[in-house]
This record gives structure tokens, C-alpha cells and sequence, in this order.
């Protein structure tokens, strides 16, 4: 799993450790990425799935952060199931790739997407962006997003867990046609020692994310079965 080279891993520290706010950290972290570069997102390796269905995972700024993801996407690889990691950014290119699989019939359900921070504000986008193609996402997970934009009508089911700020801005709503589900979690109510930094390897949640996944692949694998396929 890639991390922070040694001096900018120092740097984030020792500036998480001082009381600075989150704000002035993701600030620094930026500046500290000009100064001393940023690790490349995991090249997705050849992969043959033996599970179906199509998990993605958007990280937030500059790959410094939101590596609890690649874990995650690491333990779902060694149980058969397609998953990879992207940057924030890349959720257009990413859009485009499921759409070209769709449209070939090589695309296989569920899908699932899960980001954290700026990646979790771009998850919505991806969602609607294949939605408007005919792709539905059966599971998508924001982990607190920086700037959550409303679930569309293409996503069934919906969840936001998320540390509260002033006035409910990162609370998720609902497009006016939503019909499928949708949740805010306060996970500072429930979970001790979280942060902005750390909800991405939270245990717990990546317990009930990885539940709620293979319930899907295990509804999609059933019906599979039941067409003889």
C-alpha cells in the first residue's frame, strides 16, 4: 500500500499533532505535495475476478490521504471481487470505462461506490454520469464528504457517514425523483477517536461496508445461478 514519502509523512504529523484545524491541514498537506510530490494511484493490476460485480474507490486529496481505501480494496481482491482505487479526479475517466464495458456486455453488478473526503464528494457525480447510460449503483458510501452533492434517482441505496459541521453541510440529500434509500451517519455520536483523517480505516465502518457488499454479490450470484449463467 502506498504511503507519503519519509519527509512529507513528517510534515503531515507534525502538523496533525499541533492543533492545527482540518482546514489548514489539507492546506499544508497541498502545499507540502507541491514541495515534495505525491505517490501515483495503485496501478490496477491484471485481475480476474471470480466474484461479480464492480467496486470503486475514490480517494481525496492527492492520494496523501484516504489509504484505509486500499486496504479495503486489497481484502475484497483476495475474495475474488473486482475493485480498485482512483484518485478523486479520475471519476469522469472512470465513468467512461464502466460505460464502454456496459456497452460491450462485459459490465457485471453490483456496483458499488465508495469515497472519502473529495473523493466522496465525487461520488455522486460518477453515479449520475453512468446512471444517465443505464447503470445503476446498487451501494454507494460517502465518507465524510467535503462537499456532498444530492443522491440521484440512479442510486438504490445510499449512506453518509460523516462528522458534523456548522449548518449541516455535509449531510447528504435527495434528488426530488429519489426513490431508493438514503441515510446521514453521524459517526462522532458512535465511533470514539474518529476524524477526518482516520474514518477511511475505521474498522468498524469497513465491517459494514464489506458486509453490505457481499450481501449484494451474494443476491447478484443467486440470480446468476437462477439463469443458468
Amino acid at each position: 500500500m502506498p504511503r507519503p514519502p519519509p519527509m512529507l509523512h513528517t510534515v503531515l504529523a507534525r502538523l496533525k499533532f499541533t492543533g492545527r484545524s482540518p482546514a489548514g491541514i489539507l492546506i499544508a498537506a497541498a502545499l507540502a505535495t507541491v514541495l515534495f510530490g505525491a505517490p501515483a494511484a495503485k496501478a490496477n493490476q491484471s485481475f480476474v475476478p471470480k466474484r461479480p460485480g464492480e467496486v470503486i474507490f475514490l480517494r481525496g486529496l492527492a492520494n496523501i490521504f484516504s489509504l484505509g481505501l486500499d486496504t479495503l480494496s486489497e481484502e475484497l481482491r483476495r475474495y475474488g471481487v473486482y475493485s480498485y482505487v482512483h484518485n478523486h479526479k479520475d471519476w469522469d475517466k472512470i465513468g467512461q470505462q464502466l460505460i464502454a464495458k456496459s456497452r460491450k456486455g462485459k459490465l457485471t453488478y453490483p456496483i458499488v461506490i465508495i469515497g472519502h473526503s473529495l473523493g466522496a464528494g465525487a461520488s455522486p457525480k460518477l453515479a449520475t454520469m453512468i446512471g444517465q447510460e443505464g447503470i445503476a449503483v446498487q451501494y454507494m458510501v460517502m465518507l465524510d464528504a467535503v462537499e456532498p452533492l444530492p443522491v440521484t434517482n440512479y442510486v438504490e441505496d445510499a449512506i453518509n457517514y460523516y462528522l458534523p459541521k456548522r449548518r449541516g453541510q455535509n449531510l447528504i440529500t435527495a434528488s426530488k425523483d429519489f426513490e431508493g434509500a438514503y441515510k446521514n451517519v453521524n459517526v462522532k455520536e458512535r465511533l470514539q477517536g474518529i476524524d477526518h483523517f482516520n474514518i477511511d480505516e475505521n474498522e468498524i465502518l469497513r465491517g459494514q461496508m464489506t458486509k453490505r457488499i457481499f450481501e449484494l454479490i451474494k443476491v447478484e450470484e443467486a440470480e446468476l445461478r437462477q439463469e443458468g449463467r
